[in-house]
């Protein structure tokens, strides 16, 4: 997915760079420290392996739209998944989204990149392969706050 995604960057002229090796150790690290359960049996995907039980979650195909709002403007990191070759930051987050509305629905993850002045760990957000899109962090309150969310929920 991020060999398409950088395609797409370089198409359409949306900011980007592609994290180090460090960079990406980093995230996952965080990641690991703040989003997995450690009593996991493991799984296919990070997905598998998260705390989904302090997520916010909803299972609808398109809710992954929903987080548009939250990803407009930020810098954001998005992979397939943790053992990916390479994760992408790119400058506005929602430039993700008009990639992915013309791509085929597979597992993406958003997170908050890391940097001298970027606080880092700070969300996870998600798709996955059920169609469910989950929000941790600062990212959960924000969703379970959205119109989309409560009218979802009533």
């Amino acid at each position: 997915m991020t060999k398409d995604l950088i395609e797409y960057c370089d198409k359409n002229g949306i900011e980007y760079r592609v994290l180090t090796a460090e960079e990406k150790a980093d995230i996952n690290a965080l990641i690991a420290e703040r989003y997995v359960d450690k009593n996991s049996k493991g799984g296919r995907t990070l997905f598998d392996r998260l705390k989904i039980y302090e997520s916010v979650a909803v299972n609808d195909s398109d809710s992954w739209r929903w987080l548009l709002p939250f990803f407009r403007g930020r810098k954001t990191v998005v992979f397939k998944s943790s053992d990916e070759e390479s994760f992408v930051e790119l400058l506005d987050g929602g430039s993700f989204f008009g990639f992915y509305d013309n791509y085929a629905a597979v597992e993406f993850y958003l997170a908050d990149p890391c940097g001298l002045a970027d606080p880092c760990g700070e969300y996870l957000c998600g798709y996955n392969h059920s169609h469910c899109v989950f929000a941790m962090g600062t990212a959960a309150d924000w969703l379970e706050n959205t119109q989309e969310y409560r009218q979802f929920y009533g």
